[in-house]
């Protein structure tokens, strides 16, 4: 994917940001299993993620922070060390040397642990609390690409999102004829300004998107 169609859809994105960047900066702020970035990743969840419980009793949203706050707290070890990769220069076959488990599989542990998040829901915990590494997805960004919702296909979604951003990165290095870092850089003002967000967040725009007008047709 060219970098100008990157931005081209993504600059249709309509959500907002408040809910996002609030979330985002509370994790931030505070350890990733503290009650700060609990409630951070939840107030997200509730809002992105409404239809999976507002058909719910209240004992199931409480069943689901209790469930979290525990996962957080005995698979942290698995999320830290993943806190600085990023998806465009990420090897997922490097191995986690105190960990004793490659990339991939640490990813994989921790979808699975969530799972009960749901699909959705469980990508959008790993965006907040890895938010350089993981790209969202919903049923309808699923549905575009023709993938299921497995642990698997989430992991084969992340290989082929970090292949496009690739490219677009690529794309703009080529035409302007600067280093990888300066042209992520670049990208990112063009659509955010000073305001910077997440390249994972960029691709989840133009995903967001690209699926909610193929799936409107």
């Amino acid at each position: 994917m060219n970098y100008k169609e990157l931005l081209k859809w993504a600059s249709h994105y309509m959500p907002g940001y408040e809910v996002y960047d609030l979330a985002l900066s509370m994790i931030s702020k505070y350890d990733v299993d503290s009650e700060e970035a609990i409630a951070g990743i939840f107030m997200l969840l509730f809002c992105w993620n409404k239809g999976y419980y507002q058909e719910k009793p209240f004992s199931y949203a409480d069943e689901h922070i209790s469930r979290f706050r525990e996962v957080i707290r005995s698979e942290k070890k698995y999320i830290l060390p993943l806190r600085n990769e990023r998806i465009e220069k990420v090897d997922l076959n490097k191995t986690i040397e105190e960990l004793g488990v490659t990339i991939r599989e640490s990813i994989y542990h921790l979808f699975s642990a969530l799972k009960f998040l749901g699909s959705t829901g469980v990508s959008k915990a790993l965006h907040l609390l890895l938010p350089h590494l993981m790209v969202m997805w919903d049923s309808r960004i699923r549905e575009f690409y023709r993938i299921g919702s497995s642990v698997n296909d989430f992991l084969e979604f992340q290989v082929k999102m970090k292949r496009e951003l690739e490219e677009a990165i690529a794309s703009y290095m080529e035409e302007f004829k600067v280093s990888e870092d300066e042209a992520i850089l670049k990208i990112l003002r063009m659509k955010y300004g000073d305001n910077l967000r997440p390249l994972t967040k960029l691709v989840d725009e133009y995903n967001w998107v690209i699926a909610s007008r193929r799936t409107a047709r």
